[in-house]
C-alpha cells in the first residue's frame, strides 16, 4: 500500500511553526537538541498524520469504499442541510415576492370599493393580506441575515 508521506521541507517547517516542541498538550518536551559533535544537532521529532497515513494504519477512519473520516462526512451533510435550507427560503420568497406583485396590481381594484359603507370589507380585507404578505417577506428577509451571517462567520 502507498503511504501518505511528508516532504523534508515540509517536515522542517511544521518542527519550526512549534518551535521544535513536541505538540501533545500534555507533553510539550523538546523534539530538537545538541548532539556531542560539534556542528550537529539532534531531532526526536516525528511528523504524524492526524488520520491515517495509510489505508491499514492508526486512526484510519473508513466509511467502507467512502474513504471518508466522519468530520467530514459531518461536514458534507451539514453544507447540505444548510444548502437546502437556503434553497426553501429561496423559494418561499420568490412566492411571496410575486404573490405580493400580482396581489398589489389587482387588489388596487378592491381600494375604490373603500368609498362605501357597504363594500369596505372587500378593501380592510385586502389591505389586512396585504400586511400579512409583507410580515411573511420581512421574516424571510430577516432568516436570509441570520443564516448569511451564521455561514459568513
Amino acid at each position: 500500500m502507498q503511504r501518505d508521506e511528508f516532504p523534508e521541507a515540509t517536515k522542517r517547517v511544521v518542527a519550526a511553526r512549534v518551535a521544535y516542541r513536541c505538540s501533545n498538550p500534555d507533553c510539550r518536551a523538546p523534539t530538537a537538541g545538541p548532539q556531542l559533535e560539534t556542528g550537529k544537532t539532534l531531532n526526536v521529532g516525528v511528523a504524524a498524520h492526524v488520520s491515517a497515513a495509510a489505508p491499514e494504519g492508526p486512526r484510519f477512519a473508513s466509511l467502507g469504499w467512502f474513504h471518508m473520516t466522519m468530520a467530514a462526512l459531518i461536514a458534507l451533510i451539514a453544507g447540505l442541510i444548510m444548502f437546502l435550507s437556503f434553497a426553501l427560503i429561496a423559494s418561499q420568497m420568490v412566492l411571496a415576492v410575486s404573490e405580493a406583485y400580482v396581489g398589489i396590481g389587482g387588489g388596487v381594484l378592491l381600494l375604490g370599493f373603500s368609498g362605501s359603507r357597504w363594500t369596505i370589507k372587500f378593501a380592510e380585507g385586502f389591505l389586512g393580506w396585504l400586511l400579512g404578505v409583507a410580515v411573511k417577506l420581512f421574516f424571510l428577509y430577516l432568516l436570509v441575515g441570520v443564516g448569511l451571517t451564521i455561514t459568513a462567520g
